[in-house]
């Protein structure tokens, strides 16, 4: 499965994609993975929240969404994952000299190079880069050892 080769962090997951429904995406990455899944979905219905967080979601999140209440659950989830790894506070995810700047969107390295043209990245990438953020730590921790 593609997700083993990347090695992901977080997983956000809808449950209405075009080539598979999430929940079976759910189940694959379960049978796997052991990472943090987080379901956004317009499928409001009970039964279908209760269906994803049985199958190993760890999280079921409405559309419409907030957000930052997105962001502030990533953030728990990766807290949790990679205690003692990382630094998540105060609206800053640092590690390995890379700093995310959940306030103003923005991604620095060394507390100089910004890595966002404009000062501001799309909701999107804040999150992969939330990810990135916390693997290139952890990776570099690694390569100490």
């Amino acid at each position: 499965m593609i997700l083993q080769n990347y090695g992901i962090d977080v997983a956000l997951v809808d449950i209405m994609m075009p080539h598979m429904d999430g929940f079976d995406l759910i189940q694959k990455v379960r049978r796997t993975m052991d990472v943090p899944i987080l379901v956004i979905s317009a499928k409001v219905d009970l039964s279908d929240r209760i269906r994803g967080l049985d199958l190993g979601a760890d999280d079921y999140i409405l559309k419409p969404f907030e957000p930052l209440e997105v962001v502030a659950k990533v953030k728990a989830r990766l807290r949790r994952l990679n205690a003692g790894q990382n630094c998540i506070t105060d609206g800053m995810v640092s590690s390995g000299g890379l700093f995310l700047n959940t306030g103003e969107c923005c991604l620095i390295k060394n507390g100089a190079d910004r890595f966002d043209d404009a000062g501001s990245i799309t909701f999107g990438i804040f999150l992969i880069a939330i990810s990135v953020v916390v693997r290139y730590g952890a990776e570099r921790e690694q390569g100490r050892k």
